[in-house]
């Protein structure tokens, strides 16, 4: 169970939630970034941390915060992700009753984080990135018995040089019932997939998002050796080809449940070029590399898997 004790408040709407807990706790600054379900807003007080506002009107998104909770207790000590200072929920009323939701469920959740600098989304510059930071941070997550399941650009940031994970809501955690009995009561598109996957499918998943994420920003040199310490990694963690191949169940699942074909294509093709060169010889994967591997024509520097 989460460590995290939410404090509460109350309020007849969003905004109103906002403005009880702005004027109690906090003076929030203006909102930075915005999510499908999240806000995050700057301190007036605190310009080290931010303020990650959920809304949680939907039941399976209360699910998601307490995974993100339980996740945070697993990696405190890790430096893998920003940490959780403080949570606070807000629950909402109604003109007749204390409250009106469901379940008591509340109407936002609020979190207290270290700020980030930038994601990876705004690094123009591929040397600035530690590639072996980053694969060590994947492997201390799976080490865990965590699989991310939404690895990507927006969800890598930096601090300085230092590389963090962040968005762990629709994680799967594999060493306690509590989490996985709380995921699988979402009643989300994931849940008719995810209960069922194995955790090395689900770490194989992970590895082909975050080669796929470096897809965009990488030249085709570095692609290339990043996708070998890539495979590195993932013999490290016991992941054999059928996990790789079956990871693909994962991806056309919720790609085509997001209309993301041409994702699904390319996560495809990257499960098609890495299982090829899985067990070659380090030369015989760099000339398949070397092949298949070439420039595109793209405004940024986006490689084209052929």
């Amino acid at each position: 169970m989460s460590i995290f004790k939410y404090k509460t408040y109350k309020g007849y709407n969003y905004s109103d939630c906002i403005n009880n807990f702005n004027k109690d706790i906090l003076e929030i600054d203006k909102q930075i970034n915005e999510g499908s379900d999240s806000h995050i807003y700057s301190l007036k007080n605190d310009n080290t941390k931010i303020i990650k506002v959920i809304n949680l009107n939907e039941y399976y998104k209360y699910n998601t915060l307490s995974t993100e909770l339980e996740v945070n207790n697993l990696l405190i000590n890790e430096n893998v992700s920003p940490k959780i200072y403080d949570v606070w929920k807000c629950l909402e009323k109604d003109k007749n009753k204390d409250t009106r939701s469901f379940l008591n469920q509340p109407l936002i959740g609020i979190l207290k984080f270290d700020k980030m600098d930038k994601n990876l989304l705004s690094v123009s510059n591929e040397s600035k990135i530690n590639t072996n930071s980053l694969l060590n941070k994947i492997h201390i997550i799976h080490k865990k018995d965590i699989a991310h399941m939404d690895i990507k650009l927006d969800n890598i940031m930096l601090k300085g040089n230092e590389i963090y994970i962040i968005d762990y809501g629709i994680a799967l955690i594999y060493n306690t019932k509590v989490s996985n009995q709380l995921f699988l009561l979402q009643n989300n598109y994931l849940y008719k997939v995810f209960k069922h996957i194995k955790k090395e499918e689900a770490f194989a998943y992970d590895y082909i998002l975050l080669i796929i994420a470096m897809y965009f920003i990488f030249s085709p040199e570095k692609l290339q050796s990043f996708t070998l310490d890539v495979i590195s990694n993932m013999k490290k963690e016991n992941i054999l080809e059928i996990d790789i191949i079956n990871s693909k169940k994962i991806s056309s699942f919720v790609y085509n449940e997001l209309k993301e074909y041409s994702t699904l294509k390319l996560y495809n093709k990257f499960v098609k070029h890495t299982i090829f060169i899985y067990d070659l010889t380090p030369n015989k994967q760099k000339e398949y590399l070397n092949e298949k591997i070439t420039h595109s024509n793209h405004i940024i520097p986006i490689i084209r898997i052929t």
